[in-house]
């Protein structure tokens, strides 16, 4: 039985398995070749670019030159003249005569190069390339026109709620709950101004007592020094601000501040305490007849039995004890009764 006969290739001519970041330059160039030699062995490429890794490609290692496959109703002769290759040449770079190739075999046309159909594909990778780009403009100008709509879409949105908020504030400003309110604060304003006219009243009586005791006071007699540089007098002696104040009489004037603010020494004197005690953490000084205590600290920086001068550091603003915020409590006693701190300060 006669075994089929296998297509006939020129045996200059190599198979090469693509790998893995090849390109047609890349490959012709590893090769020697130029990329129309490489062209004219591979005719059936339809890019310059699309080379799936494990495809194959024909590499002329001898003579380069156009590879047909002889057609039916060709031959090679046919193919020979028409494409006007030299007999000899290609008899001799096949190794084979013209004669004895059939239908299916390979034919290698020597210096004949695809010139034509290099060109068509360069023209069709441009022709890609412009229709990538166009198809980019498209889609930016279609992205824009879809930003611009949603902007359009959220101004017309923010007009309309601000619009409803207004309609509100309208409807609110003519509703009887409205008028109620103002009547309420304008109630509470009345009894504020009252409460702070009283509290004044209250606080005119103290300098009397202040200045008796001071002028017997020892060594406060010529006067205090603030106990922190930056403060809010929020409570003055004997007010009456606070649950607390109206329960107990408030000694001392209370003095608002950050959290850790220092506090340093009004006057000179001695430590006498210096932990919890009834203003929290609080400092105790006292020089002559006079003792002043600094309260509701955070944390002391002195020490009982230590000596002070005034401006010292003492210790930080906290909110220890009875408190309401983070604040200084500062009292002064003369001969063991409180007076107003306001008479002694500058």
């Amino acid at each position: 039985r006669e075994t089929a006969r296998q297509p006939q290739r020129p045996s200059s001519v190599r198979t090469y398995v693509v790998r893995a970041g090849d390109t047609m330059g890349r490959v012709a160039s590893r090769f020697g070749l130029t990329l129309v030699d490489l062209l004219s062995a591979n005719l059936d490429r339809t890019s310059l670019d699309d080379l799936p890794v494990g495809s194959t490609l024909n590499i002329p290692t001898g003579q380069p030159g156009l590879l047909v496959k002889i057609k039916p109703g060709q031959s090679a002769l046919s193919l020979i003249a028409g494409y006007g290759a030299d007999l000899v040449a290609t008899a001799r770079v096949n190794d084979v005569l013209p004669t004895e190739l059939e239908v299916g075999d390979e034919l290698l046309l020597p210096g004949i190069r695809a010139e034509s159909f290099a060109q068509t594909l360069a023209e069709k990778r441009e022709a890609e390339r412009q229709a990538q780009i166009a198809r980019e403009r498209q889609l930016k100008y279609e992205r824009y026109l879809a930003w611009k709509k949603q902007k359009e879409r959220d101004r017309l949105e923010e007009k309309y709620a601000a619009q409803a908020r207004y309609e509100k504030y309208l409807a609110w400003k003519n509703s009887p709950e409205r008028r109620a309110q103002m009547e309420a604060y304008e109630r509470q304003a009345q009894y504020e101004a009252a409460q702070a006219a009283a509290r004044e009243r209250q606080v005119a009586q103290t300098p009397q007592r202040t200045a008796v005791s001071a002028a017997s006071s020892g060594s406060v007699r010529s006067g205090l020094a603030w106990p922190m540089r930056s403060y809010r007098l929020t409570s003055r002696y004997g007010e009456r601000d606070i649950a607390f104040h109206r329960q107990f009489f408030h000694g001392g004037i209370d003095l608002a501040a950050p959290y850790g603010t220092p506090i340093y020494a009004a006057a000179a004197g001695t430590v006498t305490q210096s932990g919890y005690g009834a203003f929290g953490l609080n400092v105790w000084t006292t020089g002559g007849d006079s003792t002043l205590i600094y309260g509701h600290m955070s944390r002391a920086a002195v020490s009982a039995g230590q000596r002070v001068e005034q401006g010292q550091l003492l210790g930080y603003v906290g909110c220890t004890g009875v408190c309401t915020g983070p604040h200084l409590h500062f009292e002064v006693r003369i001969g063991g009764e409180t007076i107003n701190p306001l008479g002694l300060l500058p």
